[in-house]
């Protein structure tokens, strides 16, 4: 009988020991999730502080006059001065000192304790590039249309038919119900004025080509006119040589071409390819002080120096010629400073098959491939011989942008180049797609 006691009483205690052993497994397991889910939680808000302290630095930078990034005051050589911020302790710094003209790598930390974040961003000027349209004045948009780039117009953009922004959008638009945004609209920043920013880099350049005085290269009837299939760039010695129809016409530091009168531009149409060949980006800045008018469709010269990217700015008025074909493609940077600013016509002649299926083909080569319901109405457009307008670089200009009633298609796209002459605005952002965390 007692052996039987005894082996009660050691199962009882074996089953106390397995419930012990059981009940310590079980709060270890529960204070390891503990750990990880606070740890988990502590990172993950040290990402929310890094990222929102991030975007408070940009916007400081952007809405207050000293400008964080340019403010001497704030920082320590390369890095900034620590600040708090939401219970985080908030340092950063830059990978070498600012370029206004090219991409900045920006390294910034959040940490509380053992807990931190960090993260990796690249930050740039706002340059009119990025813009698909940038205006000084109020405008009336009469057409469908989708903007590939930003959008600036100083006080407000009135809108007849539906529109499509696929960027910033820094401007009020009415009514709101013909807009559609595929990303969200930020506070606007006090932009400077196009006649600011040219004065600010001194434009036209001294260093460029000066066209005066109806030289006989260029000179017919009243105007000038240039035939882009005519010219070449080259460079050697440090100066860039301009060869008009064979005849060297002169040579520049720059790579600039300013004209004292009217000018009138051409060339023949070339599809632009979906992947460019790989070779040196150059602008070609043409200026005239009064008018510019495109007889043409233009895109980028492919010379033996590399590719040609046109920017084109006008004292006055630049205007698309009302005769030609009914679809015009422009890839060139426009700036014009008169009012209005762009008389944007097309003409009667319908375009020709290969023409057509070098448009088609170009679409497929565009965020237009994101946007199906805008392609199937271009597409459609172009098939039917409609007036089409389709500015493939950006337009910036102080004054209306005028079209005809006719026109069925006005499309907008920023530039792919850098044009380096024209500054930069002092605003900054951060590249999309660019934040990496470490």
């Amino acid at each position: 009988m007692q052996t039987i006691k005894g082996f009660a009483l050691l199962l009882s205690l074996l089953l106390i020991l397995i419930l012990t052993v059981f009940a310590c497994w079980m709060l270890s397991l529960a204070a390891g999730h503990h750990l990880a889910t606070r740890s988990l939680f502590e990172s993950e808000n040290a990402r929310l502080a890094c990222a929102s302290a991030l975007k408070y630095l940009i916007d400081r930078h952007n809405f207050e006059s000293t400008g964080f990034f340019f403010d001497p005051q704030q920082w320590n050589g390369m890095e900034i001065r620590s600040f708090d911020w939401n219970g985080y302790r908030i340092t950063g710094n830059l990978d070498s000192a600012w370029r206004p003209d090219a991409e900045n790598l920006f390294m910034i930390k959040a940490s509380k304790g053992r807990y931190a974040a960090e993260q990796e961003a690249v930050l740039r000027q706002i340059r009119t590039e990025d813009f698909a349209l940038f205006s000084d004045t109020p405008q009336d948009l009469t057409t469908s249309t989708v903007f590939d780039g930003m959008v600036f117009v100083r006080s407000f953009v009135t809108l007849l038919y539906p529109v499509r922004f696929r960027h910033a959008v820094y401007t009020l638009v009415s009514p709101e119900s013909l807009a559609s945004y595929r990303k969200t609209t930020p506070a606007i920043p006090d932009f400077p004025r196009l006649d600011d920013v040219l004065r600010s880099a001194g434009w036209p350049p001294p260093d460029g080509l000066s066209i005066t005085g109806q030289n006989p290269y260029f000179w017919s009837v009243d105007h000038y006119f240039l035939d882009l299939d005519q010219l070449n760039i080259t460079f050697s010695n440090d100066q860039w040589n301009f060869l008009y129809q064979g005849v060297q016409v002169g040579q520049s530091l720059n790579s600039v071409m300013a004209f004292d009168d009217r000018l009138q531009i051409k060339q023949s149409y070339q599809e632009i390819p979906f992947l460019p060949k790989s070779q040196p980006l150059i602008s070609l800045y043409i200026t005239s002080y009064g008018d510019i008018e495109l007889d043409t469709s233009l895109q980028s010269m492919e010379t033996q120096a590399g590719r040609i990217d046109l920017c084109l700015i006008a004292g006055n008025s630049i205007r698309l010629n009302p005769a030609g074909p009914t679809a015009k493609r422009i890839q060139a940077c426009l700036l014009a400073r008169g009012d209005p600013a762009i008389l944007a016509d097309t003409g009667t002649i319908p375009l020709s098959d290969p023409e057509k299926i070098a448009w088609l083909s170009e679409l497929n080569g565009t965020s237009f491939l994101l946007e199906p319901s805008a392609k199937k109405a271009l597409s459609g457009a172009i098939s039917q011989n409609e007036k089409i307008i389709w500015f493939r670089g950006s337009v910036l200009i102080r004054g209306a942008l005028q079209t005809e009633s006719d026109l069925t298609q006005l499309h907008f796209q920023s530039c792919t180049q850098t044009h380096l002459l024209i500054p930069s605005f002092p605003f900054i952002k951060s590249v999309e797609g660019r934040q990496k965390w470490r």
